[in-house]
């Protein structure tokens, strides 16, 4: 009213607009947004191209991913950022399952199988601790989106391994069989290679349990 629409289209030092700041939970700021300013101001991307749509799913707000495709369709829900990930890949990052089943619902099982730039997957997002992603991958995509490697040849086994989740390798072992717990990247490195680098001696103990000496 007193500054007009500058007010609300504002962006910080790093881009982010009002309707990031929303995309935490406000949905009555994102909707007096679309009302004041128009739908466009809902998927304005920040410098590293993430829009409002990526903090929502990072922090697990379906109801302001759904606010967002309504207003903005569903093709707000698969933007990708500077670094090609989409929100359900920040939202498998965070273990926000709810946010994925929204998301495959409303763009269908591209959602769950879309790969960054560096060709990295849910499955490599929630390798991190999140068995309960990698569960719903399982379920929706087949045990074959649990050993997609990147562009380096890097499964989620490795990350696993690197980030020492002895949970999420026994899943994958279940789900996969015990030579993904074997995979080797472009560099010929095994899981075991990269719990050695990080100190993870329960991985190795558990890798040696299952692949034996040759682990």
């Amino acid at each position: 009213e007193q500054c007009g629409s500058e007010a609300l289209t504002a962006a910080d030092a790093k881009g982010c607009t009002l309707a990031h700041a929303a995309a935490k939970g406000q949905v009555d700021v994102l909707r007096l947004l679309a009302e004041k300013c128009g739908s466009g101001a809902l998927t304005v991307a920040d410098a590293n191209g993430v829009t409002p749509a990526h903090g929502a799913a990072a922090y697990g707000h379906v109801v302001v991913l759904r606010f967002l495709a309504e207003q903005c369709g569903r093709e707000a829900l698969m933007a990708t950022d500077a670094y090609g990930r989409t929100p359900a890949h920040l939202a498998a990052d965070y273990g926000h399952v709810d946010v994925l089943c929204f998301l495959a619902e409303q763009c269908g099982s591209e959602a769950l199988t879309a790969a960054d730039a560096k060709g990295c997957t849910l499955a490599h997002a929630a390798a991190k601790g999140q068995v309960d992603v990698l569960r719903l991958l399982a379920e929706k995509c087949g045990s074959g989106a649990l050993t997609v490697a990147d562009a380096n040849g890097v499964t989620p086994a490795h990350g696993a391994a690197a980030y020492g989740h002895v949970v999420v390798l026994r899943f994958l072992a279940e789900q996969c069989g015990r030579e993904a717990l074997m995979a080797t990247d472009a560099y010929g490195r095994t899981p075991a290679h990269l719990a050695a680098d990080y100190g993870h001696v329960d991985v190795l103990c558990f890798l040696a349990e299952q692949c034996g000496s040759e682990a």
